[in-house]
């Protein structure tokens, strides 16, 4: 059966290690690992996968830390969730 993800990833989009060692880390646990830019608004399809196509998810892992994805990323990340 296939079970609703609780967590999610998002990694930098234009550098892969971040993104590739997230991958096998979200992928352990059932997550979609979403590719995000480094600053910025988040693409509508981000954030409305986040908002409403699935309400099971209630927090995420970011890698490679604010180094690679800026504090306004995840304030998007975070306001998505609702």
């Amino acid at each position: 059966l296939f079970k609703q993800p609780t967590t999610f990833g998002a990694a930098l989009g234009t550098n892969f290690p971040d993104a590739l060692a997230g991958a096998a880390h979200i992928g352990a646990r059932g997550g979609p690992l979403l590719l995000v830019l480094g600053t910025g608004a988040l693409p509508t399809a981000t954030a409305g996968y986040l908002n409403t196509a699935h309400p099971t998810l209630t927090g995420g892992f970011l890698y490679g830390g604010t180094a690679a994805v800026g504090d306004d990323v995840l304030g998007e990340l975070d306001q998505a969730l609702g």
